[in-house]
């Protein structure tokens, strides 16, 4: 099988797929903000589907402020200080929601069950969504300079049944040997969808290992991609092309997806000594499927 075969020959050489020590992607910056249902003077809307949002301008706490964040029976506990937890608590009296923007995209407005002693805890979030946002607030330590793994697609806004496919791309890393990756979509309501197929198209001009002898693999069964050059490493400057996921929509769902790098030891970077490169994982990408949603692009209301 492709898989076992490209797996046993990069860790022949030094940069083996399992079980090593990675260096774990930082999330894209993460901002919450008060919001409601309701339509407040000041704040901008954002629909989603058939629901408007009302979304305060300015960021009550960022996500460097979460010391820990854990899902448990349909809730996302997060622990943020007495400050924080106070602050929220004081904003609560008018507004009943967070808005999450991760990346400066709009993910979702949980409701807030309670906001005390250190601890904020909301409800209605997908298990799905919180495991991502979970994953992406527990690794925010990737430093300026830091490589850049990023998606991107012209597919904003597609029917029901249709397939929508990103591509992945890479910048800011010197030294590269190495790479994998996994990409996940997710919905508030229905979760993941499928991957239907990957590949990484070796003949694109702007290929990251360009026409050098490399071992590439893709894994079905773990939604993931990657590559080893065998001689010598690159400096990857300007974007430059890693592979492309292609994620099938049901046929008779109207949802919002979040499309991005899964942050976690399934995506990685590794240099020519097989050593972890620090990377950061870029905004995510919101695809519509349906009726179409103005995420992203918030407008002011004049009430």
């Amino acid at each position: 099988m492709r898989k076992s075969v490209t797996m046993f020959a990069v860790s022949m050489l030094g940069v083996g797929l399992v079980g090593m020590n990675v260096v774990r992607a930082a999330g894209p910056e993460t901002v919450f903000k008060p919001a409601t249902l309701s339509a407040t003077q000041g704040f901008k809307t954002i629909a989603v589907g058939d629901t408007k949002f009302f979304v305060a301008p300015d960021p009550i706490f960022a996500g460097s402020n979460v010391q820990a964040a854990s899902a448990t029976g349909g809730a996302m506990e997060l622990t943020v200080g007495a400050d924080i937890s106070g602050r929220v608590s004081a904003a609560m009296k008018k507004t009943e929601r967070l808005a999450i923007f991760v990346g400066g995209t709009f993910v979702n407005a949980p409701i807030v069950r309670s906001a005390a002693d250190g601890k904020i805890v909301l409800a209605g979030l997908s298990s799905f969504n919180s495991d991502h946002l979970i994953n992406v607030l527990g690794n925010t330590g990737a430093g300026a300079g830091a490589a850049t793994m990023s998606v991107v697609t012209n597919q904003t806004t597609v029917n029901p049944g249709e397939t929508v496919t990103v591509d992945l791309y890479l910048s800011g890393a010197a030294d590269m040997k190495a790479y994998q990756a996994r990409v996940n979509a997710t919905g508030a309501q229905t979760g993941k969808i499928a991957v239907s197929s990957m590949v990484i198209d070796k003949q694109r001009s702007n290929y990251v290992f360009g026409t050098a002898n490399v071992i590439d693999a893709v894994d079905n069964t773990g939604n993931r991609l990657g590559a080893v050059i065998f001689d010598g490493s690159v400096n990857v400057n300007n974007p430059l092309y890693l592979g492309s996921f292609t994620f099938q929509t049901p046929a008779d769902v109207h949802e919002t997806y979040v499309v991005n790098v899964e942050v976690g030891e399934e995506s990685f970077l590794r240099d020519s000594a097989a050593e972890p490169i620090e990377f950061r994982v870029g905004a995510p990408i919101v695809v519509t499927v349906g009726a179409p949603a103005r995420l992203g692009q918030p407008e002011r209301t004049g009430k």
